[in-house]
């Protein structure tokens, strides 16, 4: 005996995000430089804002849309990577510190 289940969602009520918006949200991480709070908070509103059907209809077929977040996500990389640079660079040993 085999059974085939079907799960139908109900549609998005949110309306499909708008491309500025979501691309004034990451240009705000980009600019937020070293501020990490103000970053975050900036990439989780981006990340709502393209969760569930109403993100995935934004960015479906939207390949400029894809393409500038990946531009503003490279550059919010670039910064984590020299943030963690210089937190690396200073690490200390056990030996370095006063016991």
């Amino acid at each position: 005996m085999c059974g085939i289940i079907g799960i139908v969602s109900r549609p998005s009520t949110r309306p499909v995000p708008a491309t500025a918006d979501v691309i004034a949200l990451l240009d705000a991480a980009v600019a937020a430089g070293d501020d990490i709070e103000s970053a975050a908070r900036s990439l989780a509103a981006a990340d709502a804002l393209l969760r569930g059907d109403a993100g995935i209809v934004a960015l479906a077929g939207n390949l400029t849309l894809a393409s500038e977040i990946n531009a503003r996500l490279d550059r919010v990389d670039s910064r984590a990577d020299a943030a963690e640079a210089v937190l690396d660079g200073n690490r200390t040993t056990l030996q370095d510190r006063a016991l």
